[in-house]
């Protein structure tokens, strides 16, 4: 049993290196992605990215942190729904 489990899950989930770049992003994820901001899903060994600037950065600085041993933390993407 591989990662593939994880496309049964109906919340969206993206496994990251500590670099944020995925190593994994669910059926779940990607399909909110695609709903919502497709800009932000990231191409093949890109890093991921949040709605502005700033989240970019405090996203990658709670990988980061995590990624050393730290107990990471939450945040709110402020990506807006496409329309359409």
């Amino acid at each position: 049993m591989g990662l593939e489990i994880l496309d049964a899950l109906s919340v969206g989930l993206m496994i990251v290196d500590g670099s944020c770049v995925p190593l994994f992003i669910n059926r779940a994820a990607e399909s909110l992605a695609e709903r919502c901001s497709p800009a932000l899903l990231p191409t093949r060994g890109r890093a991921i990215s949040a709605g502005t600037a700033d989240q970019t950065r405090r996203l990658r600085s709670l990988v980061f942190a995590t990624a050393q041993g730290g107990s990471g933390g939450s945040m709110i993407n402020a990506a807006v729904p496409r329309r359409g």
